[in-house]
């Protein structure tokens, strides 16, 4: 074993045991990033850093949560969820 973390070629392979392994889909890369496009369009003032650390970092107030072990699909319902409107008070609106 070449460490803690393996590395993993690009077809997917553990190098010493040669087998498959769990890949994600990459067609959700395009998915998310039209998402997120969607929701920073809201605040187009921000430079990328500042939206990451504005919204994760309250992801991470809110959840107590390291931002490493979510999946793409929690992360980016809680970004869209941080610019929806809120009730009486539209920020992002």
């Amino acid at each position: 074993m070449r460490g803690v973390c393996p590395v993993y070629d690009r077809h997917g392979f553990h190098p010493d045991l040669r087998v498959p392994v769990h890949m994600r889909d990459p067609k959700r890369i395009y998915d998310f990033c039209n998402r997120l496009a969607a929701c920073w369009s809201k605040v187009p003032d921000w430079r990328f850093g500042q939206l990451i650390a504005n919204v994760l970092g309250q992801y991470v107030a809110d959840t107590g949560r390291d931002i490493f072990f979510p999946e793409d699909k929690e992360i980016i319902e809680y970004i869209e969820k941080y610019f929806a409107p809120v009730s009486g008070n539209t920020p992002f609106g």
